[in-house]
């Protein structure tokens, strides 16, 4: 099984990507042209964490259907526009209803999966790069790039971090662990993974513990697998679904071709059978 991993930048899709492909345990990195990408089972985009917004609501049990009729809405109070000018795709809804959401913008997403289309990709899962970072207990993952980065705060949650130097911590990570000490839910310490190039920060009043050197490419999906972004109306097509386009004109011309067959066979069956009286 090979899947292809391409980044998806917060800038969207231009002249190159970068992508990471990954074979029975082996990862092959590049970047390049479109048209150097290799053949793979599975193409998996990976969101840049700038591009997704995480938050939390509480849903109804509901039918799948109705569930993402009441998405949009859900969110609503969480938003700048109006809610069908977004995409969102909900985690497993709680006991209580409290439900993890991301959020999208969706005529960007629109027109970065048309992009691929342009260049015969069709994308199969959509992962956010927020999600990566590895878990410890009762830890928070930070993605560190020397003024900001992302925070992974759980399985299905995170926000993006920003304004920040190696001696002060970005405001919005000092409100969330604010906001999560205020509610008995804050993590005794903070996992950092430094892109490479960013300086250490050393920040008092929080406990860091520093993880190495950070690349989405080295990353491993399994737990963000089980989020996919590409779901309601950006679910790719099966696999069977495609061969079945594919194939249509095909299947079209046969059905015609069958069709005048039997109707000669038919004429000349009548025509050699002896008449009924």
């Amino acid at each position: 099984m090979s899947i292809l991993h391409i980044y998806v930048p917060e800038t969207g899709f231009g002249a190159s990507c970068d992508w990471a492909l990954r074979v029975a345990g082996t990862v092959q990195l590049g970047a390049g042209d479109w048209s150097q990408l290799p053949q793979a089972n599975q193409t998996v985009l990976i969101l840049a964490a700038s591009r997704v917004l995480f938050t939390q609501v509480q849903l109804p049990a509901v039918g799948q259907n109705k569930m993402r009729e009441l998405l949009a809405f859900a969110v609503e109070d969480k938003l700048l526009t109006e809610p069908d000018k977004v995409h969102t795709v909900a985690a497993a809804r709680k006991p209580n209803g409290e439900t993890a959401v991301a959020i999208i913008d969706k005529a960007w997403l629109r027109q970065q999966l048309a992009f691929l289309r342009q260049h015969g990709i069709q994308a199969d899962k959509m992962l956010a790069e927020t999600l990566l970072p590895p878990l410890e207990n009762n830890a928070w993952s930070l993605v560190w790039n020397g003024q900001g980065g992302f925070v992974r705060s759980s399985m299905v949650a995170g926000f993006v971090v920003d304004g920040g130097d190696a001696q002060t911590p970005p405001m919005a990570l000092t409100l969330a662990l604010d906001e999560a000490h205020a509610g008995n839910t804050a993590p005794e310490r903070l996992m950092i993974y430094q892109m490479p190039g960013a300086s250490t920060p050393h920040w008092t009043g929080i406990e860091c513990e520093q993880r190495g050197t950070w690349t989405w490419q080295s990353a491993d999906t399994t737990s963000a697998a089980a989020f996919n972004l590409l779901q309601g109306e950006f679910a790719p097509p099966s696999k069977a679904r495609a061969w079945t386009q594919q194939w249509r004109p095909a299947f079209a011309l046969l059905g015609v071709t069958s069709h005048r067959f039997f109707k000669r066979s038919a004429n000349v069956r009548a025509y050699l059978l002896p008449p009924k009286f």
